[in-house]
């Protein structure tokens, strides 16, 4: 079994951001993490205090707690679903620790910019894949000659999404906006307030017809439990198991790169170079090519 990791940092208008990303591995134990936190716009708009940014330390505190809390459960025969739920959750609890420690207010709707990541977790028992997080960081596992994902997700984010489409194109979003922030962020992040303030880690966040909309990140906030998934697998050989940030699904989802990727994976720099390469030209000048990239694979 070989692990790779590829991280590419934000590019073209996103250049010079502060880094989002944090990956975590074990190779011994068998346990990988993948983090992503926002720059949220609060931040880039008003450019001045209180707002500030923890993304990082955020995302690299959920890789650094997830490895250390499987480490403590990783003996016991009874490993499950269960154990898993538990050890992200402890990991939600760092996330709130380190708020604590930065002097941050939950539900302080005018500084709503918390250390917050969303996140995977991955560990191997026995054959066993058990894997789990927040979205919008994911897990895959390619098996057999078509490459079938035969991973499971609820897409939750993606239907938070949609509702802040809906909206907007109803010119909702602005109702959602604290009077403090009024014409103080751009007109393309008016969303931003209605994302956090309401949907992250609400599960009384529903639409007309009562379907939860409500997304969950980790800050720390206990509400953020309820969203946690997890999801196990049964291993085969020659599985490909893959946990990447969002930056890498437009990437991921292209077949002659994949198969392009799992036919030439190597540790080399040379490698590395290629698939730099092969994603600036998949992506050329879409709003995806900016975004920051990070990427675990493991052949079983």
């Amino acid at each position: 079994m070989q692990t790779f990791v590829y991280h590419e940092n934000a590019s073209g208008k996103a250049s010079f951001t502060k880094t989002g990303d944090a990956w975590g591995i074990d190779d011994d134990l068998k346990i990988f993490a993948v983090a992503d936190s926002p720059l949220r716009c609060l931040i880039r708009d008003t450019k001045q205090y209180p707002f500030d940014d923890y993304g990082y330390e955020a995302a690299s505190k959920f890789c650094e707690g997830f490895i250390k809390h499987c480490k403590t459960k990783l003996s016991s025969e009874d490993f499950s679903l269960k154990t898993l739920k538990e050890i992200l959750i402890e990991s939600n609890e760092d996330i709130r620790k380190l708020n604590i420690q930065l002097g941050k207010k939950f539900n302080d709707t005018l500084n709503y910019d918390l250390a917050e990541t969303v996140g995977v977790g991955a560990v191997i028992k026995g054959h066993t894949l058990y894997y789990g997080g927040l979205e919008d960081c994911y897990v895959n596992v390619l098996r057999g000659k078509n490459l079938e994902d035969v991973a499971k997700w609820d897409n939750q984010i993606v239907k938070a999404s949609k509702y802040i489409d809906k909206l907007s194109s109803e010119d909702k979003l602005k109702d959602y906006i604290p009077k403090e922030l009024k014409n103080r962020l751009k007109k393309e992040n008016e969303w931003e307030p209605c994302w956090c303030n309401y949907l992250r880690n609400n599960r009384n966040a529903l639409d007309e017809e009562g379907n939860l909309v409500g997304w969950g990140c980790f800050t720390g906030e206990k509400e953020a439990e309820e969203f946690i998934q997890t999801h196990s697998v049964v291993l085969k050989k020659n599985d490909h198991i893959l946990l990447f940030s969002d930056g890498m699904i437009p990437v991921l989802k292209d077949r002659g790169f994949i198969n392009w990727f799992i036919q030439n994976v190597s540790l080399s720099f040379y490698f590395q170079y290629q698939m730099r390469s092969k994603i600036t030209e998949l992506l050329g000048d879409s709003e995806e090519a900016n975004k920051e990239k990070t990427l675990i694979y493991i052949k079983y």
